[in-house]
């Protein structure tokens, strides 16, 4: 794995080069200011395959120049982790709103420094292997009929979609609030009822592109709002309140959400119209994750979810005359 490290600080630099040598790294480029790390991205033949970079620097900060890098197609997804001596939490979510996959907070211990690195080669060679996939496809079809690979249970990522986190990038933004004892929100996981019959009735393609529309209406329905979300697969979006929500927050913005969806009126390839229906957890708070992993958060808002589209199944089957004359509309 090819690093580039950028820091103004020679000790660090130096730190650095050190302790990624020990670990294995030969191949480690340096850079002391953000103009000499774009010089040198801009000259590798050879995009890097990790970057480090400082957030605090003179002239250019490491804040821009991650969001410099995520402009460029080939560091769209390389991952890029954030080295700080700041511990304020605007900060730390202005590095994520900015396209950073991690941070460590300086004076950094070695062990934490290598259990980010395997994470970020680890999430690069799963890029890597789907990205392969995906060629390796794409040679064996014409252009015109190639469909890409994608599994219902897929994560997936968006360009340029405000609020919206990879799914590593969360877990990671979730676990470093947990660390760093901040104040949250909590976590809501929105579903997508219906999801399993719609990924069956579509082409890969329209599938990644109705995926793309949700996640749209998710990132129009949270405006103005102090929250990110990332789409986990399966028909999960999960939404991190970086603020204490008011009550009753997840309906509110669970019918935001629909409306927008609405008015997409979003339709199947034979352009008949397609009715999509969403459900949201409530709102799984501090408490919880005071006591538990961020998978386990993860899980709890899942399963809530799930039994609240459980719930209106329910409802659904009630209202019936139990005359089998009435048609049930029953998504799992």
């Amino acid at each position: 794995m090819r690093i580039l490290a950028v820091d103004d600080d020679p000790f660090i630099i130096q730190v650095l080069g050190l302790a990624l040598g020990a670990m294995g790294f030969a191949s480690v480029a340096t850079a002391h200011s953000a103009q000499e790390a774009m010089d040198l991205v801009d000259a590798a033949d050879d995009p890097f395959d990790c970057i480090l970079l400082d957030i605090q620097m003179p002239g250019v900060g490491g804040i821009e120049l991650c969001g410099w890098l995520r402009k460029r197609p080939l560091y769209r997804r390389v991952p890029i982790i954030m080295l700080t001596a700041m511990s304020e939490r605007d900060y730390i979510d202005r590095a994520f709103e900015a396209g950073a996959t991690d941070y460590i907070t300086k004076p950094f211990e070695t062990v934490e420094l290598a259990a980010r690195i395997r994470v970020a080669e680890q999430l690069l060679s799963e890029i890597k292997s789907k990205d392969g996939i995906e060629r390796q496809l794409a040679d064996m079809t014409s252009t015109l009929d190639f469909q890409p690979a994608v599994d219902l249970e897929d994560a997936l990522s968006f360009d340029d979609m405000p609020g919206h986190l990879e799914l590593p990038t969360f877990k990671n933004y979730l676990e470093r609030i947990k660390r760093s004892n901040f104040r949250y929100g909590g976590v809501i996981a929105l579903k997508i009822i219906n999801i399993a019959e719609i990924y069956r009735g579509m082409p890969a393609r329209d599938y990644l592109n109705f995926i793309a529309d949700v996640g749209d209406a998710v990132s129009v329905g949270l405006r103005g709002e102090n929250f990110h979300f990332s789409y986990a697969g399966s028909g999960y979006f999960l939404l991190l309140a970086v603020s204490v929500p008011k009550p009753g927050f997840a309906r509110e913005i669970r019918d935001r959400i629909q409306v927008q969806l609405d008015d997409m009126d979003l339709r199947h390839p034979d352009n008949s119209s397609l009715d999509v229906r969403i459900e949201a957890s409530r709102v799984q708070g501090t408490q919880l994750f005071a006591t538990n992993t961020v998978e386990g958060v993860i899980e709890a808002a899942i399963n809530d979810v799930e039994l609240m589209i459980a719930a209106q199944t329910k409802v659904q089957m009630s209202a019936t005359d139990g005359s089998n004359r009435a048609t049930l509309r029953l998504y799992r």
